[in-house]
């Protein structure tokens, strides 16, 4: 089966390491290199069920470039979402420490 390459966008949004999801996959770093770098374009169906379990995404998230760059998108800005609420809370953690210290 050839895809088009989503493996690092995918893994990526899992936030995960090249060196964690080339272990759980049972793969040397290298070859999930290639797999993510386009040179290794085939796989075999049983590879893509792992993978695709895995990462946590539909068989065919690996193969639709679109799907994916939507989802990455939509994990970027719940991100920084989070990164906002986690330094509003902080803020108001700091002004309260400042209110019961004077």
């Amino acid at each position: 089966m050839k895809t088009q390459n989503n493996i690092r966008a995918l893994r990526e949004r899992k936030r995960l390491t090249l060196q964690a999801l080339a272990n759980e996959l049972d793969i040397s770093i290298a070859t999930l290199n290639r797999m993510e770098n386009g040179v290794i374009k085939q796989f075999k169906p049983d590879f893509l069920v792992r993978l695709s379990t895995i990462l946590e995404c539909p068989i065919d998230h690996l193969f639709k470039d679109r799907i994916v760059k939507e989802e990455v998108s939509l994990s970027r800005e719940q991100l920084y979402q989070e990164l906002l609420a986690t330094k509003d809370r902080r803020i108001k953690d700091l002004e309260a420490q400042l209110k019961d210290s004077s």
